[in-house]
């Protein structure tokens, strides 16, 4: 049924029924509709709703629920209010919803409905309430979510009971100030400071006006009626105002500067009190509010809680995140049904042990290792001890009740305990000992595993848990998958990092939705395990030596959707090709490029220009198509500047399976610097590296590629090979030695024909490893793109969809031949940048982008400083549109060539972001920074002063490894404390700097430490970032120092005899076992790692919207979320937000969102 035929019908029935409420929502509807004119028949009606979903509050249970359109068409969108309405209307909903915003700005035509009494115009464009001004009987209005910002057509609406102005620009509310009937008010994100108006509002029961910029209470010390009010993120530290409000129920106050609790010592009937982010260190005026049910202190300074030990009313309180030792004040709370007392230090459960009504318990990252005061809570029902220092799960098996258990990150290796626990539905002993899962074999309940970083190598008592629909066993022993096979109400499995080679067993498992395999042994991918799984939308297989899959399909994260349409597409016909890259490297001046002309070309420069950047060409192989009975064999060959400056800007492009070509000359291994004089007469110099340098970082960036060595200017210098070549060959899979003399033509002494036949052979190897299937639709867009580039530099997205259609594609296949042909490098595409135009002639990009480091050009003016604007560039890209320069800039982000530093965005008086124009925009490219110390760096780190020093000891120090680290953590630090070599942050009072030594080949962190420290969140930041970086190589073990001059590794440290006192360093000095505890400090688990990159900012939205899921606040979630996600991962974020809106949310729908915040906090696995 067509959407006019939907609502013809629908008003029709009304106008028949006589009803007096009518639900146009999801109709279709723009507002504009000829058939609404309808309307105007139902004189009867006094309820009409054209929103799709909304949130009415419910009283019953204090909680805004979610309400849906009964109809199931298209979703409305309106773009004005319809005309046609009749007058006897009382109720009416226009409303979009949060993310979809409708697009109403006027609302003219309400002025014609005396009757309203209540009127939802939320999520809308509305600035002018002048319609409403004479509506007499309005008593209840939502427009939360528009542009309001005077509110003097309210003034005259004395029968106003309501009112929801939230996310408005409101800062004014005197017009408020005579609507003495006003019982709720909700005005929170505004730009509100005077509360003055609010003073003679003696009904107010709910106010709420969070996240505006208050300071003073005062004008609320009337408002005797109020029973809840919450005035979280704003600017209070005083709450005397609040002393005489006896009659506050609830009271949230979180974010603000509040130390002094005494004006709430009165307020006998207060249930609920938020404070959580304040300084609070005394709970003392707390202790004589018997009525307290609630509790939320969290993120404070409060280490005592005696105050609290006679509140027997408590049922839930939540002290996470401060220096609490002693649970004794708790014993006599016998109410208490949860506690979360997370992130304290906590070694004795002794004071719970008679708290029989406790359900719930939070001590994750204590100290505790002693279970058996819990053994007598018969109620508890979940428990999170995770990051303690338990070994062993005995008082457990008293607690039949349990149905969650947490205890991840201790030392426990016996399930045992568990094996009666009928009615446990969750288990998380992830990182621990486990090797047996016998005792879970008889818990038909378990819904949830997770057992990762164990050590767990047999899944057969697994095989009869019919009720399972999630298991992580991530990183341990297992192999064989034919356990898991009749678990037909499987929903997601993790079992990557393991020893998995068959996932046949998978395929009976219908109800999949989630496959993580990464990092197995994997060779063989059954196409049934796609079609057999109709619902698999996460499919995780990158890291496994996969045959019958192009890489790129696999190989790039999230895969279920390409492998798919792969598949699909392939069943429609096939082409075998063969698609290799050859890339040369060396250092610069070495013969790269003349050995590509020689061999391409087959002619020789004397004065070939030094290499630029990156040079691309390209090559057939017909007769080894032919032997290898293929279609076509096509190479491509990358040509890299060898200078340092370019060494970190090629990873985007090395960073792929290859044959690399490394070429040297005997001059430039013995040299340690080439010399070039610049325009202005100055000489700049560039470093020379040895071969096993360039060997270190081909092996390092090109996953472990086969190599060639060539040796160039043979002629002059004869055949040689360096020190350690037969080590060197077998530790970096080297094919081959080979002299050339490329100023000889004849390829029998010129070496090009041995060069040739052992870079043929190694292409043939690769050959019988590789995928040379290929959808015959996908290689004839890749041959129409090829021929395009020659032409254009760029092609609109919705341009290349239809070439895509043209050549057979199926229209479901386009985003995966998309990405296809950007990870195979044919051309550049970044989701959603730019009205989404993809970079066909990738050598104009890189032309362009490395204009900035052009040593005639745009270099020579930014040389030292390293900072630049957009509109600087302009210099170099003079004639080029600012849209192809942001594309460009774009470009240069994801080589890591750059980083934008400062406000991305701009927040409008309507708290909307904006994004900050291009030529405003300030860019860091560390490459560009003065090698030089900075200012006061001696004062602040005087050399042998004590501290905290972390030194990285590697075989090469590659440029890329420190600009990756700066490109990651500026924002910890002022611009002018980031140096070529060296960056100073700061966060949260601590200092430190991180420092790298290319000549000694050392990495030093030094945190500035004026006593003693426990643990240093800075250093823990710097080590899990470096860590990260370094994992992409060879990383070396960190040794620790607490004077900079003698250090010791963690390995020495953990085996040091405990009855020792002293530790012998590397300098052959003894220091103090205990002076190196913050080295060992156990840095909390449940958040996941931390990258220096994440604002602080982002880490407490991240905790907010965690909190609003668990209370069931999705709205929260996406709420406070939005303004953090970054633009890689807002498409993701887009979906689920539709999603909810949608209602199509699924079993795991409330564990994705969660698992989509948490992961903000991390870098890709």
């Amino acid at each position: 049924m067509d959407k006019q035929a939907l609502v013809t019908q629908l008003i029709e029935e009304n106008i028949r029924t006589q009803a007096p409420t009518l639900d146009l929502g999801r109709c279709g509807l723009g507002g504009t509709e000829a058939t609404l004119g309808l309307l105007s028949k139902c004189t009867h009606l006094k309820s009409l709703n054209f929103s799709n979903v909304w949130f009415e509050h419910n009283p019953a249970n204090d909680r805004w629920e979610k309400r849906a359109s009964s109809n199931e068409g298209e979703k409305n969108s309106l773009i004005q209010v319809p005309d046609c309405m009749p007058g006897s209307l009382e109720h009416l909903r226009i409303a979009g919803h949060w993310p979809n915003q409708w697009k109403i700005e006027d609302i003219g035509l309400l002025q014609n409905l005396p009757e309203l009494r209540a009127i939802d115009l939320s999520d809308n464009r509305i600035s002018d309430l002048k319609p409403l001004q004479n509506l007499a009987n309005l008593q209840m209005l939502d427009m939360s979510d528009n542009r309001v910002a005077d509110l003097t057509p309210l003034q005259n609406l004395p029968g106003l009971q309501s009112i929801v102005l939230s996310k408005n620009k409101v800062r004014d509310l005197t017009p408020l100030q005579h609507l003495t009937g006003l019982h709720t008010l909700l005005l929170h994100y505004n730009k509100i400071g005077d509360l003055a108006p609010l003073q003679h509002l003696t009904c107010l029961t709910m106010l709420s006006l969070h996240h505006n910029k208050i300071s003073d209470l005062a004008p609320l010390q009337k408002l005797r009626g109020l029973l809840k009010l919450d005035l979280s993120n704003n600017q209070l530290d005083d709450l005397h105002p609040l002393k005489s409000l006896n009659s506050l129920q609830s009271l949230v106050l979180r974010n603000n500067q509040i130390s002094d609790l005494t004006p709430l010592q009165a307020l006998h009937s207060l249930q609920l009190i938020v404070l959580r982010d304040n300084p609070v260190t005394d709970l003392t005026p707390l202790q004589s509010l018997r009525n307290l049910q609630s509790l939320d202190l969290r993120n404070n300074q409060i280490s005592d809680l005696t105050p609290l030990q006679n509140l027997s009313s408590l049922q839930s309180i939540d002290l996470r995140h401060n220096p609490i030792n002693d649970l004794l004040p708790l014993q006599n709370l016998p109410n208490l049904q949860s506690i979360d007392l997370k992130y304290n230090h906590i070694n004795d459960l002794a004071p719970l042990q008679n708290l029989p009504n406790l359900e719930s318990i939070d001590l994750s990252d204590n100290q505790i290792s002693d279970l058996t005061p819990l053994q007598n809570l018969s109620n508890l029902q979940s428990i999170d001890l995770s990051n303690n220092q338990v070994n062993h799960l005995a008082s457990l098996q008293y607690l039949p009740n349990l149905e969650s258990i947490d205890l991840s990150d201790n030392q426990i290796n016996d399930l045992a305990p568990l094996q009666n626990l009928g009615d446990l539905q969750s288990i998380d002993l992830s990182n621990n000992q486990i090797h047996d899962l016998t005792p879970l074999q008889n818990l038909p309940n378990l819904e949830s595993i997770d057992l990762s970083d164990n050590q767990i190598s047999d899944l057969t008592p697994l095989q009869n848990l019919g009720s399972l629909q999630s298991i992580n066993l991530r990183n341990n022993q297992v192999s064989d998958l034919s356990p898991l096979q009749a678990l037909h109400d499987l929903q997601a499995i993790n079992l990557s990092d393991n020893q998995i080679s068959d996932l046949a067993p998978l395929q009976k498992l219908p109800h999949l939705k989630s496959i993580d395999l990464r990092d197995n042994q994997i060779e063989v991918f059954p196409e049934h395990l796609i079609t057999n799984c109709p619902q698999l939308t996460s499919l995780h297989l990158y890291h496994n030596p996969i045959q019958g899959l192009p890489p790129e399909i696999y190989n790039q994260g999230e895969c279920s959707n390409k492998i798919r349409h792969y598949f699909q597409d392939l069943n429609q016909g096939k082409v075998q090709v063969y698609q290799a890259k050859v890339v040369l490297v060396g250092n610069g001046r070495v013969g790269k490029t003349s050995l590509v002309r020689r061999w391409l070309d087959q002619r020789f420069d004397v004065d070939e220009p030094s290499t630029h950047a990156i040079q691309l060409r390209q090559m057939f192989l017909p007769e080894l198509a032919q032997r290898k009975q293929l279609d076509q064999v096509q190479i491509q060959v990358w040509d890299f500047g060898g200078q340092d400056i370019y060494h970190a800007t090629h990873q985007l492009f090395m960073q792929t399976k290859a044959v690399f070509v490394l070429v040297w000359d005997w001059k430039t291994q013995h040299s340690p610097q080439n010399y070039e004089t610049l325009p202005d007469g100055s000489l700049t110099h560039y470093a020379n590296h040895p071969l096993d340098y360039w060997l270190n970082y081909t092996h390092t960036l090109g996953k472990r590629s086969p190599v060639l060595v060539v040796q160039t200017k043979a002629g002059k210098d004869g055949r040689k090979l360096p020190s350690g070549w037969s080590k060197l060959q077998e530790k970096y899979h080297i094919k081959t030695a080979i002299a050339a003399e490329l100023s000889k033509a004849d390829e029998d002494d010129n070496g090009m024909g041995e060069f040739k036949e052992a870079l043929y052979r190694t292409i043939r190897q690769q050959i019988k490893k590789a995928c040379t299937d290929l959808p015959e639709a996908w290689w004839l867009v890749r041959l129409t793109v090829e021929e395009m580039a020659k032409t254009k530099h760029t092609l609109s997205r919705e341009a290349f969809a239809q070439l895509c259609i043209e050549q057979g594609v199926s229209p479901d296949s386009i985003d995966t031949v998309q990405d296809y042909l950007h990870h195979t490098g044919v051309f550049f595409y970044r989701v959603g940048l730019f009205d989404n135009q993809i970079i066909l002639d990738q050598r104009w990009a890189i032309e362009a982008v490395y204009t900035l480091f052009d040593r005639t050009g745009m270099f020579m003016e930014y040389r030292g400083k390293g900072f630049f604007k957009g509109k600087d560039l302009g210099l170099s890209w003079q004639g080029k549109p600012l849209e192809e320069q942001e594309l460009l800039v774009s470009f240069m982000e994801s080589c890591q060539i750059c980083v934008e530093v400062g406000d991305e965005y701009t927040t409008g008086d309507d708290h909307r972001k904006e994004r900050t124009p291009f030529v405003q925009r300030t860019y860091l490219a560390p490459q560009l920074l003065p090698d030089e110390l900075i200012a006061n760096q001696e004062a602040l780190f005087p050399s042998k002063s004590l501290g905290l020093y972390v030194r990285f000891r590697l075989p090469f120090l590659h440029a890329a490894i420190i600009q990756q680290f700066i490109l990651h953590t500026y924002h910890l630090a002022h611009h002018d404390n980031i140096k070529q070599q060296r960056i100073l942050l700061k966060q949260e009072g601590e200092l430190a700097l991180v420092e790298a030594f290319p000549a000694a080949k050392e990495l030093i962190v030094q945190v500035k430490s004026d006593q003693v420290v426990v643990h240093s969140p800075l250093l823990e930041r710097i080590r899990q970032e470096l860590a990260h970086i370094l994992a992409l190589g060879e990383s070396p073990e960190p040794m620790w120092s607490i004077d900079g001059q003698g250090y010791v590794s963690q390995a020495q440290l953990q085996a040091h005899p405990p009855q020792n006192p002293e530790i012998r360093a590397d300098n052959g000095q003894y220091y103090l076992v205990s002076a190196f505890a913050p080295f060992l400090a156990k840095p909390a688990h449940t958040l996941p790692r931390l990258v220096s990159s994440i604002p602080q900012k982002v880490v407490q939205r991240v905790d907010e919207a965690i909190d609003y899921l668990r209370g069931n606040n999705i709205v929260g979630y996406f709420e406070v979320l939005e303004e953090v996600v970054p633009d890689q991962q807002m498409q993701k974020f887009t979906h689920f937000k539709n999603r909810f809106e949608s209602d199509d949310l699924g079993v795991y729908f409330v564990q994705q969102l969660e698992s989509f915040a948490k992961g903000l906090l991390k870098t890709d696995g």
